[in-house]
């Protein structure tokens, strides 16, 4: 029985593609921020009552979760899925680019929704064959810290049925379609923001003796920052610190007295994490002072850096293997800086992140998360949704 399900289950999925590249699509011309995905959720909702599961709306404001009872008592295995866009202006003229100013999915919450849709559609038709039950989890506004993954556990979304595991699938385009990428333990870092304030004494942009230039002082703290990284941590210890925004001064022959810089610190242990913001609140304050300004320093903790469990991810190995083949399940030597609230999930309960392959050597498709060029080949929607609905079989099988 079980060689006949995994000879079975690409092709049925192959069936689905149509469906996914619609739902993709829509969500795609129509992107939403974060607690914002009324369209979106309200699709999620549309296809899971129709494919037959329990759908509950309303969760953590505008999230969505399906349940799917199998035939027999067992355990509860879960999926989730990212909803939320950027507030990138997308600069793609494809068909069904963005119809909403400055908003895009620039990082292809709409592929992943579309994916978890496609397995929920295929699930429902396998109920019979398993023991316990199937969870989906449509999240809002994983991009923006807190993000709704802890609001989405503290409105119970785990409980009701318990769920004893859980696994999400996200495009990556440095992959190639057919593929997927996993990796146990750590996959993702510790995402976290902070803001710095140099306040100098404004003047004429003539007489800089009379001022205290806070873009002058601003310009070296930006490059003295960096030297945390290159001469304080651990060189085999990875970590990132990046400014995003920079702002201050009014006029060009005016001296600003205030610039605000903002951005962004990158880390994979808890001790770089606690230790990466007092160092650069010290530079940053014994640089303002040589100058004659004061700085403030503000830290905003964003997401913990993303563990997957070994036995979770050795089963979505295991179930890319037998979709896919074993040469297009990419064991991945090294995490990404990047961040992800999933990481709250994979601390309450065993889970797996994995990335589904949707790059080609067409350049449209070469552009990295974030960039307002993103795009991905929707054939890779396919293998996704492949490996969600064999991991959760498998799971969950007799």
């Amino acid at each position: 029985m079980a060689a006949r399900l995994e000879v079975s289950i690409l092709p049925e999925v192959r069936k689905l593609f149509p469906y996914m590249r619609q739902w993709r699509r829509y969500i795609h011309q129509n992107p939403e921020l974060g607690f914002q995905e009324k369209k979106t959720s309200g699709l999620a909702a549309k296809v899971l009552r129709q494919a037959g599961w329990q759908v509950f709306t309303g969760i953590a404001r505008t999230g969505v979760v399906g349940v799917l009872r199998g035939s027999r008592p067992g355990p509860t295995f879960a999926i989730r899925a990212d909803m939320d866009a950027l507030p990138i202006m997308e600069k793609n003229r494809c068909v069904y680019a963005s119809q909403v100013p400055q908003v895009m999915h620039a990082c292809g919450h709409d592929g992943n929704t579309a994916m978890a849709l496609g397995a929920a559609v295929l699930l429902a038709r396998y109920r019979t064959e398993w023991r316990g039950n199937v969870k989906i989890i449509f999240q809002p506004c994983e991009e923006v810290p807190p993000g709704g993954a802890q609001a989405m556990i503290r409105a119970g979304v785990l409980k009701s049925p318990e769920v004893a595991a859980i696994i999400a699938a996200h495009v990556d385009t440095s992959l190639p379609v057919g593929s997927i990428g996993i990796k146990s333990g750590l996959i993702m870092a510790a995402a976290d923001a902070f803001t710095l304030i140099i306040r100098g004494k404004g003047g004429h942009g003539a007489m800089p003796h009379k001022s205290v230039d806070a873009i002058s002082i601003a310009g070296q703290v930006i490059t003295n920052v960096q030297h945390v990284i290159a001469r304080e941590l651990d060189p085999l210890e990875p970590a990132v610190i990046s400014f995003g925004t920079i702002a201050g001064g009014a006029a060009y022959n005016v001296i600003a007295d205030q610039v605000k810089l903002q951005g962004t610190i990158r880390t994979l242990s808890d001790q770089q994490r606690k230790k990466i913001p007092r160092q650069i609140e010290r530079l940053a304050h014994g640089i303002a002072y040589a100058h004659r300004a004061k700085a403030a320093f503000t830290l905003e903790l964003g997401h913990p850096a993303l563990s997957n469990d070994e036995q979770i991810t050795d089963q979505v190995r295991h179930a890319g293997n037998q979709v896919l083949g074993k040469t297009r399940v990419k064991i991945l030597a090294r995490p990404v800086m990047s961040g992800e609230d999933f990481t709250y999930f994979a601390r309450a309960v065993p889970a797996c992140f994995f990335r589904v392959g949707v790059g080609t050597k067409d350049p449209r498709y070469s552009y990295p998360w974030h960039h307002p060029r993103f795009d991905f080949a929707e054939q890779g929607l396919v293998s996704g949704a492949a490996v969600l609905v064999q991991t959760a079989r498998e799971y969950l099988r007799a």
